[in-house]
């Protein structure tokens, strides 16, 4: 049987563990999920863009049921919604298009750097605020 390999439970255990930690983390703080598993697919040696592809449609599906828990709790109400629509919306969606496509031009190393200085950027934010 599958679950009596100790090296497949161990493995399991780590996947679950880094998943399980990625949602909390985005649950916490709306964001930070794709940090998690930006390190962890990458420690797994996945190539840059197959690490940032992976991260965004994993982390659609953590955004998605953390957005249902915050309407249901009322974190997040309908009247917020109009001006997520007329300033965010339409500008993310031709951001995420535009990055999608540079994904595959860029070359790793360069994404890597680009990555972590905005993760550095963003803790030196936080920091001095």
């Amino acid at each position: 049987m599958v679950f009596t390999n100790t090296k497949f439970m161990k493995t399991l255990l780590i996947y679950i563990t880094i998943g399980f930690s990625a949602g909390i983390v985005n649950g916490l703080f709306g964001t930070g999920a794709g940090i998690v598993f930006v390190f962890f697919f990458a420690s797994l040696a996945f190539s840059a863009d197959r690490t940032f592809a992976t991260t965004n449609i994993t982390v659609l599906f953590i955004s998605l049921v953390s957005l249902f828990i915050y309407l249901k709790n009322r974190t997040l109400t309908p009247e917020v919604l109009p001006y997520f629509f007329e300033s965010a919306f339409l500008p993310a969606l031709t951001g995420g298009a535009v990055g999608s496509i540079l994904l595959s031009k860029l070359k790793g190393g360069f994404l890597n750097k680009l990555f972590s200085l905005l993760v550095i950027a963003g803790a030196i934010g936080r920091l001095i605020r």
